[in-house]
């Protein structure tokens, strides 16, 4: 049976999942996470708040740069980006805030971007002030 999960106060609906080892049987929830399809552009970013941690966004249907603007900072805060479209994915960090993809850091309220079909990254804060990415798939560019 399902039941709901609450991260942060946000309540996400699960599943239940049984398997049955040696005579014992063991159940455990599936956490479903979140995967939006957003078109925001540069005149109205897509403004992100902690509360959609966990969250994948796709640019899949833009007409132009699909830009996503970063909450504040805070460690564990996890986000993942999806480019579907060549129009491409901005993510710009919040005032005071970097991102570093590898060894290429931002300078504060700098951004990363892609826009080859395929490219994927995912950000985590590591503190107050740093997102890094944890996963990244093919080139992006760090300012």
């Amino acid at each position: 049976s399902g039941g709901i999960l609450s991260i942060e106060g946000v309540a996400i609906p699960t599943v239940s999942n049984t398997v049955t080892l040696t005579n014992k049987t063991l159940t455990a929830p599936l956490l479903t996470l979140l995967v939006e399809a957003n078109t925001a552009g540069v005149a109205s970013p897509n403004i992100i708040t902690s509360a959609e941690s966990y969250t994948t966004y796709t640019n899949e249907g833009a007409t132009a740069l699909n830009y996503h603007t970063l909450p504040t900072a805070v460690a564990g805060l996890t986000f993942t980006w999806v480019v579907q479209d060549v129009d491409g994915i901005r993510i710009v960090a919040n005032t005071g805030d970097t991102i570093r993809v590898a060894g290429v850091v931002s300078g504060a309220a700098g951004y990363t971007t892609s826009v080859a079909i395929g490219d994927s990254i995912t950000l985590t804060a590591i503190n107050a002030t740093e997102w890094v990415a944890t996963s990244v798939v093919g080139s992006w560019l760090t300012i």
